[in-house]
């Protein structure tokens, strides 16, 4: 395997310590990412390339710092909401940092899956602990040091686990389960088959306990692409093939039956959550439009003051986020962030055949933050788009080993 002589061990220190930075808390994470791009951008003597995608974060951060100024102005909103929005604001510029050094660096995409494999490794540790406290001993929560294991939720009116495996919510432990997975799979494919089967038994367990409906859907697909785009391509065209003709059958044979199933288990499977999650929503685009549709409100404020769950205006989902803190104004800036970034990834997809294989883990990123932050947590933001910088990058070692 090919190694570049500008590597070095601080090029992948986010993704080998992945595992222990989320358990780290939100401020601390900030200061370990600021210190490693910090020492990144140093060690290429400060010479770093913004582009377009680089400079619209800067923007966004710039709309986002002008509309928190206006909502301190106006509404004179708690001391503590105050920096909860000016964390998020800062979040923007290093991740442009991060999306500029990655962006022209060298890198090894099989040391990254090598350290990604091994962050899901670890993640087994507490699932199996969360799955053992819950069906055997049939404990209905546990939490440690602040952080949560798990929690006990309903689907069908049916209790059942819901796995945070000590990260701040479910559905962004699912991010982590899914993104670790989709970049250890060029390393994967190049060791044997119980590598592969392994890891594979793994991930899904682990998804399993999650229990988030379109988390088991969108893991379920994503997987089943990377199959065929891999270990079955040389007879992929006669397996798609096989299979929408399989599932055209299914449909004509079985549609109520499965119709009614996928109603019942997937859009009313908690319906309460469903319910309360649209409604959040849609207060979020109200209230925005209302008070300040060009720039946004800024600061988040609490949804339904009275209730004990507390869920924020603006949150649960990337892209109403923008709406709501940022307006039109960033709307347009975080959309273009989006669809720029993934597009030079698709575009690398068609060069690259390990950068293929993640395609469909990354429209499933796309729609999984539809319904979650991606700025949730500091550590998915950066990852985040550092992963679709190096993904676009053309430096990125392509060789690929069976």
């Amino acid at each position: 395997m090919k190694v570049h002589k500008n590597q070095t061990n601080l090029d992948y220190f986010i993704f080998k310590w992945l595992w222990l930075i989320i358990l780290l808390p939100k401020p601390v994470q900030l200061v370990v990412f600021v210190t490693v791009i910090y020492l990144l951008v140093s060690k290429n003597g400060f010479k770093v390339i913004f582009d377009y995608a680089a400079v619209a974060m800067c923007m966004l951060a710039m709309v986002h710092s002008f509309a928190i100024l206006y909502n301190i102005a106006e509404f004179k909103p708690e001391f503590i909401r105050c920096i909860g929005a000016i964390n998020t604001m800062v979040l923007w510029p290093i991740a442009a940092l991060y999306v500029a050094y990655y962006r022209g660096a060298d890198i090894n995409i099989f040391t990254i899956g090598k350290y990604c494999a091994r962050n899901l490794y670890i993640m087994l540790i507490p699932a199996i602990i969360a799955a053992i406290m819950f069906y055997v001993f049939q404990m209905n929560s546990f939490s440690l040091f602040g952080r949560t294991l798990f929690v006990t939720t309903y689907l069908s009116e049916e209790p059942t686990i819901k796995f945070f495996g000590l990260n701040d919510f479910s559905n962004i432990n699912l991010f982590y389960i899914m993104l670790n997975l989709m970049l250890s799979l060029p390393y994967l494919y190049q060791k044997n088959r119980s590598s592969i089967i392994g890891i594979l038994t793994i991930t899904s367990f682990e998804v399993f306990l999650i229990h988030s409906r379109l988390g088991m859907c969108i893991f379920s697909v994503s997987l089943l692409f990377a199959f065929l785009d891999t270990i079955m391509r040389k007879y992929k065209n006669i397996l798609l093939l096989m299979i929408a003709l399989f599932g055209i059958m299914i449909v004509i044979v079985a549609y109520k039956e499965f119709n009614e199933l996928f109603t019942s288990s997937i859009v009313y499977g908690n319906e309460d959550s469903t319910l309360y999650r649209i409604d959040l929503l849609t207060t979020s685009v109200i209230k925005a439009w209302d008070v300040s549709p060009l720039w946004g409100m800024g600061i988040k404020e609490v949804f339904r003051p009275m209730e004990d769950f507390i869920a924020y205006l603006g949150s649960h989902s990337t892209y109403v986020g923008f709406f709501y803190k940022t307006g039109f104004l960033g709307a347009v800036l975080g959309l273009f962030i989006y669809i720029r970034m993934n597009y030079m990834v698709i575009k690398e997809s068609f060069k690259n055949q390990n950068v293929r294989m993640m395609l469909l883990f990354l429209i499933s990123f796309i729609i999984l933050f539809a319904i979650e932050d991606v700025d949730g947590t500091n550590w998915s933001m950066f990852i985040y788009f550092t992963v679709l910088s190096i993904l676009s990058n053309g430096a990125m070692v392509k060789e690929r080993r069976y």
